[in-house]
Order: structure tokens, then sequence, then C-alpha cells
């Protein structure tokens, strides 16, 4: 303005403008982006309704190998009704693509981790070229010298059930795999030679590999090869390990993960119970009730993940006590919090059980919230939402084992298959060896019970592998473990004012 004589003049003359650019832009920007918005939410609404299968591939796809994302896209198909199917060398495409029939999703096979574009373009161009793959060697030798044949690829694409159709025992492949790469290996010195096998000639050119020479092994229990899946994938596939838990988390459980999603039903239980005077003495202004209560509850599922958190230094540079988000799922996620006192004394036990079923004991209430002015003084607090404070934590089979005395499995005595039901239940205790007893209840067919004891040594730990195996011979409606009503293990500490 300084620059102008007329300083009058160049005020009105940067009025205008900015008027001028007040009134365009009360059209021009958010006018154009909405129609344009409009127009995209249009076409990819239209799609997502027509041809949802396709949508949903081609979304997932525009993640790919973003494990954090795709549960939840995952999560949005299955309420579509399309399955996710497992990644496979003769039907998958580099990327996510439907099934035949548009009922499912196929699973990349670049989104697997450790294999790679480069490697599944491989795979999906040389059985456009020369066919489907007719078996774990004939893939290796057709694919030698390209990405698709090295160690790391194969292992990731036999865990994670990629050869299931030409073979379903994933671990004879996983045996096999030095074998393969070696033969790729001698395959790809001959060619550089120009050397070739006599009856190689006899038979047309082409070396044909037969999965016939392959070793045997015994398989993968069923959670190894789910937790493979969870590894690799991102999201559990061809099952659920929870599905052979559900029986003991039913039992032992005294609180499910999904009431905290029910408010209501959970403040009902709320009044039942006492007001918690640490609580009330800790907020000494909070009128509402539900705030100053909690429920003893325990879970059971299995511990998905555990967090380890260091506080800030204090302000006299000291380090503060570790404590833990440990998240469990027994269907559905819950992260729960263990602070600094219960994760001193029960962390050691249960930061090594990711993957494995455990029992939280604790607390279930409502977080009192303050605003930032009126932490110090307790003023204005408000009711928020509920969560879950560990108290005390534990595997599984450590629990139990204080719990329970005993798991208890119903047999019919007339079953024909009852001595060989017997030996495969001695077996899969035998793989899982722990503390538990078990017994046989045997049935006769007047209704009368016999209960057989397996002896000292048929002593058990339950864990998803051992549930898993037990769930092939018996229904889960014919096991029973029976544990003590009690929420918490460890005897009950004074509490501050009754010391």
């Amino acid at each position: 303005i300084g620059k102008w004589q007329d300083e009058a003049e160049a005020k009105a003359l940067i009025d205008k403008i900015w008027t001028d650019w007040r009134a365009f832009a009360s059209y021009a920007f958010n006018k154009s982006h909405a129609v344009c918005y409009a127009w995209v939410a249009y076409q990819t609404g239209y799609l997502k309704a027509h041809y949802p299968a396709e949508f949903m591939c081609a979304q997932i796809s525009s993640e790919i190998g973003n494990f954090d994302k795709l549960p939840g896209f995952v999560a949005e198909a299955q309420e579509m009704d399309l399955e996710l199917k497992l990644p496979d060398v003769n039907e998958s495409g580099s990327r996510f693509v439907p099934t035949p029939d548009a009922k499912g999703i196929r699973y990349g096979l670049g989104g697997i981790k450790g294999v790679g574009e480069l490697a599944a373009e491989a795979i999906v161009a040389e059985r456009k070229k020369g066919g489907p793959y007719t078996g774990f060697l004939d893939f290796c030798l057709r694919l030698a010298g390209t990405p698709a044949c090295n160690k790391r690829v194969l292992e990731n694409l036999v865990r994670t059930g990629s050869f299931s159709t030409l073979e379903p025992n994933r671990a004879k492949l996983f045996v096999n795999i030095e074998y393969a790469v070696k033969k790729c290996q001698q395959k790809a010195k001959d060619s550089a030679s120009l050397q070739c096998n006599f009856f190689d000639l006899m038979a047309g050119g082409e070396e044909k590999a037969s999965d016939d020479e392959l070793a045997d092994a015994p398989p993968f229990a069923p959670a190894e090869d789910l937790k493979n899946e969870r590894d690799l994938l991102g999201v559990y596939v061809s099952g659920h390990p929870l599905q052979a838990c559900r029986r003991v988390i039913a039992e032992c459980a005294t609180f499910k993960t999904a009431q905290l999603n029910d408010e209501a039903a959970v403040d009902e239980l709320l009044k039942a119970q006492p007001v918690d005077k640490w609580k009330k003495k800790s907020n000494p202004h909070l009128k509402d009730e539900r705030g100053l209560k909690h429920l003893d509850v325990r879970l059971v599922g299995i511990l998905s993940a555990c967090t380890v958190k260091l506080p800030k230094p204090r302000p006299d540079g000291t380090v503060g006590q570790k404590w833990a988000i440990l998240q469990i799922d027994d269907g559905t996620v819950l992260d729960a919090f263990c602070f600094a006192k219960a994760w001193e004394k029960f962390g050691p036990r249960v930061e090594p059980c990711v993957d494995k079923l455990v029992m939280l004991c604790g607390e279930v209430s409502h977080r009192v919230n303050y605003e930032k002015d009126d932490k110090f003084d307790k003023k204005n607090p408000t009711v928020g939402d509920l969560n879950f404070t560990v108290k005390e934590a534990y595997p599984l089979e450590d629990a139990l084992a204080v719990l329970s005395k005993g798991l208890r499995i119903r047999l019919k005595y007339e079953d024909p298959e009852l001595t060989a039901k017997v030996g495969r239940i001695r077996d899969a205790i035998a793989k899982s060896p722990g503390t538990l007893p078990v017994f046989l209840s045997l049935v006769y067919a007047s209704g009368e019970t016999v209960e057989v004891d397996l002896g000292p040594t048929a002593r058990v730990a339950v864990t998803v592998s051992f549930l898993s195996e037990l769930a092939k011979i018996v229904p889960q409606t014919d096991t029973a473990f029976e544990p003590e009503a009690k929420v918490y293990l460890a005897p009950p500490e004074p509490k501050p004012w009754e010391r």
C-alpha cells in the first residue's frame, strides 16, 4: 500500500480483489469438487452394487501388501457374502481376482509376504504360456531361473497353501524345497552347457517331473497352518484358530469382549455392584455412579498382540515403569490395558503367549474423563467409554491347572470306533504334554456313565493345537472343563484403605 500515492485507491483495489475472490470461492472450488466427487461416488457405488467381487478385488489390490488395512477389507467382503480363498498357483493372478462364479475372491500371489510382484507375474506368465502346473516339481522346473524359483518364495508359497490343489500336505512340500531347488539349479546348469539327457530326447526334449519322487512328511498342525496364513497373508483364510476353542472359551470366560459394545446391558450389571471406595476417593466430584463401579470378570481368548509401553521420563529424569496393551481375540478383538503393577507381576508369563490361549482377569468399568484444566483439581468429571483393565494374566493352560480338576471327554461305549478314538486322543495328548488330567466319560446304551482316568502319563496342556486335534476326534459339545467360578486366581491384595 505504501507504494501507492493514493492510499484510498490502494485499499479500494485490495477490497475489490478480496470481494471477487470470496465470491469466486463460494462456487468455484467446492462446487466443482463436489460434482467430481459425486460422479466418482456414483461410479464406485454402482460398481460395488452390481459387480461386488470385481470391485472388492480392485479395492484390495490397490492396497496390496498393506496388512494393516487388509483385515478391514476382508471383513467388508465377508459382509457382502464374498469368500476369500487361499492363493493358488493355478488360479490366482498377481493381484486379487474374482473366482469364476464371482462369489468369492482369490488371494493375489503378489500379496503374499516375501513373494512380490516380479515372482507373481512370472508364475502367471508361465501358466498362460505352458498351461496349468501339474505338480510342485513341474512348477519349480518350469520356473527355474526366474524370481519365483528361490527358496524364500517357495517356502512362502507352500506355507500359505498356494499348492493345496496339487498337494494338500503343506509340510510334505516344505521339506522337499531344498531338493526342488537343487533340481532347478541342475536344470539351469545343464541348459547353460547345452547338455540334455538321452531319455529326454526320446521323450521329446523337455524334462518331465513327477511329485512321486518327493519324500513324505507328517502334515503341519492345523494351528500352524493358520498361523502361517496370518503371518504371510495378513488374515486367516482357510479357517480360524478360535473355531476349535469355542467350548473352552464358553466354559472358562465369565464375560465376552463383544459385551462391551452393549453399554446399556453392562450398565445394568454395574447397578448391582457396590461403589468402589478407591474410585470414589480418586474422583470426589463424580456424581454418576456408573463411573464409580466395576465388574470383576475373566476373559479367555487368543492373545493376538502384546505391545509393551514405556512412559515418558518424569520431570526429575527417572523413567517410569513399563505397562502393556494386550490384544485379546475371543471372536471380537479387544485392547486390554495392563498397567505397571500387574505387568511387573504377570508380564513375564504372558508376553511369550502371542498366538496362544490366555486368561485375563480384571475389571470392566467406565473411563472417567477430565478436561485438561480440571485434571489437577478433579473437577467436572464425565463418564466415558467402557474399558477392561487387567489385574491378572495367565497362559490358559496354567489357569486351568488351578481352576479345573480335569478335561472330561464323553464317548459312547457302543461306538465301533471307540478304540481308535481313544488311541487318537492319547496321541493328541502326547503332542501337547502338560499338567491337566484327562478323563473319559464312557456312556452305555442304558444311560449309565463310567469315568476312566487316563492316568498320570496322560496330562495335557490346553493349547490351540491340542484343541484343533481334539475337535477332529469328538465334537466340542462332548468335552467339558468345569472350571471354578472364582474370577481371580491369586490371593486378594489388601485395598489401599485397608493397609
